[in-house]
């Protein structure tokens, strides 16, 4: 992937920008954390061997990953959310042979570079002319083949806007533009971009999911280009999130408000951020500016804790749903959850001290009442489960006096009654009534639904819970469950039956039952 300077969102964005909600299909989401691993080559040994367990635990941690074809195309099978890299315009020298006619040159006819990874005259890249229908056939046709493999979308690094081209030192150069025979222009490059980014968006799939690296610094929104580049993506790729060190504070060309202000643009554009954490430092920091941008459908990727061999508890936080968009309050930027607040000091500022009030802890176990927050630095605080009130000893009640016991009376003896008729033949016969049974304390299922085609389709399942009896069976309890990651599902119930239990589920709109497996197991059909 290019690393460059950390110039973010240019400063006109801030002018052009008020605080958007972030928009979501489900808000309680924007308190959870959707983790996206990049598996890059030094990921490659989790991937070689992988036992049953490790693929399983991967896909209930990543909700995506960054994957390189074609080592990982052996490997959608079992991980079917693996968004596949290309670089929009990069042709790597020794291997660029029939592409090599679409190679920019420069006013001279020499080959020009993307500008990474630059020296002794060469960079590692070539680029490519995107206005050339050739160039855009041959990567969409790569892309369109990827997504035929069972990648779940494209990753497109490099969507650079910013009209980024040099020579074999790094040096920006204009190149020929090969269609008009003069030099490129700006206009003319992001009119190109945007039309190969819409291309891309209208020959794959509805469903694929296109991911652009994009780097926004130096173009403005007020380019119908930039935007229509925005719009032909699902997400917008913020390289090395917050962490990178080249982020100040407030809304200049590089500050970190400005970086809000470009989230809460990509999604008031109805899309989603995934914050690329690459820092050896600062986890609790990107998790809460994560949540403080959150729109539910968001991503953070980071390698620190994130390691099926090296996990961090923080990343499983539920927060809830959010009770309103972030706020400043004490100098830091705060938002509050259901079950939880964040607090995010900017870079450059004096470490700031917030009182919270009791009722909350760090993710480490730690109850807080106030926290210390230093610059560049990011708290997350969870909510104490509120205790229930205690119910109050009723009043003993004084015993009645004794009330004095009438004399009996004499009753006479009936007359002996006449012969009752014979019951007629088609008269009910008298049932016999059902015993009622003992109620004991709460039934809590669990399971995971088999790993089916159409059970991993499936979001919500309907559960009949069936009480075994020695005079038949009962239907105890039917409920609606959610269907999380993995295939897991919970359902607790309340009093119920002792007895021995037969568990049914079903797709929603679906007659046929699904088969489950209790903690892995055993079965329950």
């Amino acid at each position: 992937m290019t690393v460059l300077r950390a110039s973010l969102v240019a400063a006109c964005i801030a002018l052009t920008l008020a605080l958007v909600p972030a928009a979501s299909a489900n808000p309680a989401d924007a308190g959870k954390v959707n983790f996206v691993k990049p598996a890059q080559s030094d990921f490659d040994h989790y991937l070689v061997g992988t036992s049953t367990e490790r693929k399983e635990w991967m896909n209930d941690h990543y909700s995506r990953m960054r994957a390189y074809a074609p080592f990982f195309d052996s490997r959608t099978d079992w991980y079917a959310r693996a968004w596949a890299y290309e670089n929009a315009y990069a042709i790597y020298p020794g291997q660029e042979g029939a592409q090599a006619q679409y190679i920019l040159k420069d006013a001279q006819g020499r080959k020009l570079y993307i500008p990474y990874n630059c020296g002794g005259g060469a960079c590692s890249q070539y680029a490519a002319d995107i206005g050339d229908p050739g160039w855009r056939r041959h990567f969409i046709d790569r892309a369109k083949a990827r997504i035929a493999r069972g990648y779940k979308g494209i990753f497109v690094d490099d969507v650079n806007l910013a009209f980024k081209v040099s020579d074999g030192s790094g040096n920006w150069v204009t190149p020929m533009d090969p269609r008009t025979g003069q030099k490129m222009t700006h206009t003319n490059w992001q009119r190109y971009f945007a039309d190969f980014m819409e291309q891309l968006r209208a020959e794959l799939p509805e469903s694929a999911e296109i991911v652009h690296n994009q780097v926004y610094f130096d173009v403005g929104l007020s380019s119908p280009y930039v935007r229509r580049a925005i719009d032909a993506a699902t997400h917008i790729e913020v390289e090395r999130g917050v962490n990178d060190t080249g982020i100040t504070s407030g809304s200049g060309t590089f500050g970190f408000e400005t970086v809000m202000a470009w989230v809460d643009y990509i999604h008031s554009r109805g899309k989603h951020v995934i914050y690329d954490v690459q820092a050896s430092w600062g986890r609790e920091y990107a998790l809460a500016t994560y949540f403080l941008t959150s729109n539910g459908k968001d991503g953070l990727g980071m390698d620190l804790g994130g390691l099926p061999d090296n996990w961090w508890s923080g990343y499983d936080s539920d927060l809830g749903a959010p009770l309103g968009p972030r706020y400043s309050s004490g100098g830091v930027f705060r938002r509050d959850f259901e079950r939880g607040t964040v607090l995010v000091n900017q870079p450059g500022q004096p470490t700031r001290t917030i009182s919270v009030g009791a009722g909350y802890r760090g993710l480490d176990g730690t109850p807080r009442s106030s926290v210390s927050v230093a610059a560049r630095d990011g708290v997350v605080l969870l909510k104490d489960a509120p205790q229930p009130e205690p119910t109050p000893e009723p009043e003993p009640t004084p015993d009645p006096e004794p009330t004095p016991r009438p004399e009996p009376t004499p009753t006479p003896k009936p007359a002996p009654a006449p012969p009752a008729d014979k019951p007629k033949a088609d008269a009910p016969a008298p049932t016999k009534p059902r015993k009622a049974l003992p109620r004991s304390g709460k039934l809590v299922i669990s399971g995971r639904v088999a790993r089916t085609k159409r059970a991993r389709a499936s979001r919500r399942l309907t559960v009949r819970v069936v009480l075994h009896t020695s005079d038949g069976r009962r239907l105890v309890r039917r409920v609606r469950v959610k269907v999380g990651r993995g295939g897991r599902f919970r359902a607790v119930l309340g009093s119920v039956p002792h007895g021995r239990y037969r568990v049914v589920a079903r797709v929603l709109g679906r007659r046929s039952p699904l088969r489950l497996v209790r903690g892995g197991r055993f079965q329950v059909a």
